[in-house]
């Protein structure tokens, strides 16, 4: 990573619609090639001070400048802020009921005015998820840690670099972990988020490989490639799975209703060992992409599990499935008068579920045949 001068990251700053008018101010004037007068500048009235370090902790940190930063790899599986409310209502209408010309709606009871003027209430299926995480994530920046990284070339882009490993490395490190268990989580767990003392809790559930394999679906939604498997037959098997995922099919959704998925919809997760071999023109054709856009549709995590015998090598899955949500994404900050240092919190709170109603299909090792 290349050096940042104080000098231009102060001036980065300054350049920021987003910096309070009370740093600009302050700064107006001054020598920016003096970082002593700098300092003492910014430190030496509260308002200034507290406004600095307000800028300087939310700003760098929450939009990481200079500096690169762990992310999550199934970053493109979340759907960001949720809009209201602290749930999400899936609801799923099943088809309409089909019936001859000349056959009436009502099989009993049934004539061509009931037909006419009767209501019938479509099939629906939902769902209620709940808000069941909220994490805080807490780091320090003391007045003299601040002075001396203004004595040191380079020593605020140190400093800042240090505040978002410590922070947003953490959160987004969590995040993965999270979302990874949707997919490969062994077994459901509950946990209380902030009421230590609820003995109800919030569920983490079970992963949906498991949830598969253990399953109803077991030999549905699976696709067994044999022990003597070949990096051709994974990518053929991802085109043919994805194919066929277009059409309605109750083989391939945990709830188990007629639905489909659009090829653009699709994404492949497997490990790095298996997308190592697998051939990016098959891939491209299969989620009808162009070529360039398959590392965005091929999604590496760090592990797939084995489950008695079968390893399971990638997961062919609607984008949807993974129905992670922020409901708070802030920093605060608390000043502590007594020992010279400010807190910075960051907070994220939200719904981390599966959607039940979202096409999945396991292509793994295990021997047999399709139902």
């Amino acid at each position: 990573m290349a050096l940042v001068r104080n000098k231009e990251f102060i001036q980065a700053m300054l350049k920021d619609p987003k910096t309070s008018q009370t740093v600009k101010t302050a700064l107006k004037d001054v020598n920016l090639d003096d970082m002593e007068l700098v300092f003492n500048t910014l430190t030496g009235m509260d308002d200034v001070r507290n406004a600095w370090i307000s800028d300087l902790v939310n700003r760098c940190v929450s939009t990481r400048f200079f500096q690169k930063v762990y992310e999550n790899p199934l970053k493109m599986l979340h759907h960001g802020m949720l809009g209201f409310g602290d749930s999400i209502q899936q609801i799923f209408v099943k088809m309409g009921q089909r019936k001859g010309f000349y056959t009436n709606f009502d099989d009993n009871n049934g004539s061509p005015e009931k037909d006419l003027i009767g209501k019938r209430v479509p099939d629906v299926e939902e769902d209620v998820i709940k808000q069941n995480f909220a994490h805080r994530y807490k780091v320090s920046v003391s007045i003299e840690e601040l002075r001396k990284a203004f004595m040191n070339e380079g020593g605020l882009q140190s400093m800042t670099s240090g505040l978002i490993n410590s922070n947003i490395d953490s959160a987004e490190t969590d995040e993965f972990e999270d979302m990874k268990g949707l997919l490969i989580r062994k077994d459901a767990e509950t946990q209380p988020i902030t009421d230590p003392t609820n003995k109800e809790g919030h569920k983490y559930e079970k992963g949906v490989v498991y949830q598969v394999l253990e399953g109803e679906l077991k030999n549905k939604a699976v696709r067994r490639l044999g022990k003597s498997y070949t990096p051709s037959m994974i990518c053929e098997t991802v085109r043919e799975v994805a194919g066929t995922m277009r059409f309605k099919s109750d083989k391939y959704n945990l709830a188990q209703v007629k639905t489909f998925s659009r090829k653009e919809e699709l994404v492949f997760v497997t490990t790095p060992q298996i997308s190592a071999k697998i051939d990016v023109q098959v891939l491209a054709q299969a989620f009808n992409v162009s070529s360039a856009d398959v590392n965005i549709r091929t999604i590496e995590i760090d592990e797939l599990p084995t489950v008695g015998n079968e390893t399971v090598l990638g997961i062919v899955m609607d984008k949807w499935l993974i129905q992670a949500f922020d409901i708070i994404n802030m920093s605060e900050q608390f000043k502590n008068g007594a020992g010279l240092y400010v807190n910075y919190f960051l907070h994220k709170q939200g719904i981390m579920a599966l959607c039940k109603f979202a096409q999945v299909c396991l292509i793994t090792d295990g021997e047999g045949d399709i139902e």
